[in-house]
């Protein structure tokens, strides 16, 4: 696994798939930077349920300003971004989703991109986009996208979060949505 694009193009990242662990595929990260385009650039941004971290330092790569990430087990992520030289750029909370959620929204947090790469049967994945709906992480005209299976039909919102579109990659749906106000 590699960053695919941006100033860390070709960079190797370590990574461990496994039943918790399931970093986004190539195709996926550069669908959902595809959509993205050039909104990324001096973006912050939220990679929830990291595990790797490698959406979030596909963001940093391509011109992002900030990203945090999110997961109860930050070993791998926190590997990647020494390796990578970009420790300076990121906050790294070793949390579970709905308390780090819960401490963003405190600090008063707001992100341009929201990534959740909740595992597929992860029971509460409804419970945390509505938090992160309800709490205003996303900002006013920032995005959120979830990346579930393609049996998993998304909820229309969440909060403040309206769904605007889902894109399928095979077994793999990247569902996008926006605040409404």
């Amino acid at each position: 696994m590699h960053i695919i694009a941006g100033r860390l193009r070709g960079r190797r990242l370590e990574f461990v798939s496994t039943s918790e662990v399931r970093p986004a595929s190539q195709k996926v990260r550069a669908a959902v930077f595809n959509i993205l385009q050039d909104r990324i650039v001096g973006a912050r941004v939220l990679d929830l349920f990291c595990g790797t971290g490698s959406v979030g330092l596909e963001a940093l790569s391509r011109g992002a300003a900030h990203a945090d990430f999110v997961d109860h087990d930050v070993g791998l992520v926190v590997r990647n971004v020494t390796s990578l030289g970009v420790r300076a750029e990121v906050d790294v909370y070793r949390k579970e989703a709905q308390r780090a959620i819960d401490i963003i929204a405190l600090k008063g947090k707001s992100y341009d991109f929201v990534f959740v790469g909740a595992p597929y049967d992860f029971p509460q994945t409804p419970e945390v986009l509505e938090a992160i709906g309800r709490r205003g992480v996303v900002s006013s005209g920032g995005t959120l996208m979830l990346e579930h299976r393609n049996t998993t039909r998304p909820l229309e919102r969440h909060g403040e979060l309206q769904l605007r579109k889902s894109y399928t990659y095979g077994q793999t749906v990247v569902s996008v949505y926006e605040p409404s106000t």
